[in-house]
């Protein structure tokens, strides 16, 4: 027979949300020209947090246990206001990272004309659920012949997307028997 105290670790019953808030840019050109921003506010995009336990397993004479514990998260849209479609206009974060990367290098210029050819500033419309959970970036799948960085990005990229889990990490949790 299980330990109370070990059920509950293994069957972690509790609810977990997290809910994201944007900031749409609704006058780009005037900011590049000195202007101030101006932003409306979008969401909640509201997920579940699953966190189930997997490959338990006993160490140190069963006083301790280990276990996986991968994080899943699942889009509620009855919490939320809008969807993961709904269209954003904010900071393009992989073009300015790959602006601050190639500063004062010797490509600096060929990477400046590569973006203006293909339409990428630093303001861009992106998908709700893309800005979360990663997309390929068309500047960052070209910019990997001068530097070498991942051609996906998302705030969330790797931790988890539309329920299927992508990174777990090993939890370490005392369990003492009495």
């Amino acid at each position: 027979m299980e330990p109370r105290r070990f059920r509950c670790f293994k069957t972690h019953r509790r609810q977990f949300t997290c809910s994201f808030t944007f900031f749409n840019l609704t006058n780009p050109a005037e900011v590049l020209n000195g202007d101030k921003p101006f932003v409306l506010q979008v969401g909640p995009y509201t997920y579940r947090e699953y966190r189930p336990k997997e490959e338990v397993k006993f160490l140190d004479n069963g006083t301790r246990v280990q276990a996986v514990n991968p994080k899943t998260y699942v889009f509620e849209p009855n919490m939320s206001r809008g969807s993961e479609d709904d269209i954003i206009r904010t900071v393009n974060i992989p073009a300015v990272t790959v602006m601050e990367k190639t500063k004062d290098q010797w490509f600096e210029g060929l990477v400046s004309a590569l973006m203006k050819s293909i339409g990428v500033g630093v303001f861009g419309t992106f998908r709700v659920g893309d800005l979360l959970w990663g997309y390929e970036d068309p500047l960052l799948k070209l910019i990997q012949k001068f530097i070498t960085m991942d051609d996906h990005f998302g705030l969330f990229y790797n931790v988890s997307g539309r329920g299927v889990c992508c990174q777990s990490s090993p939890e370490l949790v005392q369990v003492s028997y009495h």
